[in-house]
């Protein structure tokens, strides 16, 4: 796409930042999540007799682990996500002109100056 084939540089990077806002929250709550899933499978795994944990506890408490392990991965991941996503966005914005800040500058693009 070129420069002239664009209304403004907001129509280009607008929807990638507002994608990159979404991917930031949701990234955070992913981690959250896994943090929050490490507590409960440390405090079962230290707190229920080892003589108890079989059969469905046992697999309870591996389950979880394993989880907080699949919680954390995703969350790297996201974080992957939102560098490239970035990256694009500072990419774009140098291309269509926009300043330093691409972005702060995609975010707050058309939007009222107070």
């Amino acid at each position: 796409m070129t420069a002239s084939t664009l209304t403004s540089p907001h129509d280009d990077i607008s929807p990638l930042a507002q994608t990159l806002e979404k991917t930031e929250a949701v990234t955070a709550d992913v981690h959250n999540a896994s943090q929050q899933l490490a507590v409960v499978a440390t405090v079962l795994e230290k707190n229920v007799p080892q003589e108890v944990q079989v059969g469905d506890l046992a697999q309870a408490i591996d389950h979880t682990e394993e989880l907080e392990k699949k919680l954390a991965e995703s969350a790297r991941a996201l974080v992957e996500v939102s560098t490239a996503l970035e990256h694009e966005i500072e990419k774009r914005a140098e291309f269509s002109g926009h300043p330093d800040n691409a972005k702060e500058a995609a975010r707050t693009w058309g939007q009222p100056s107070r």
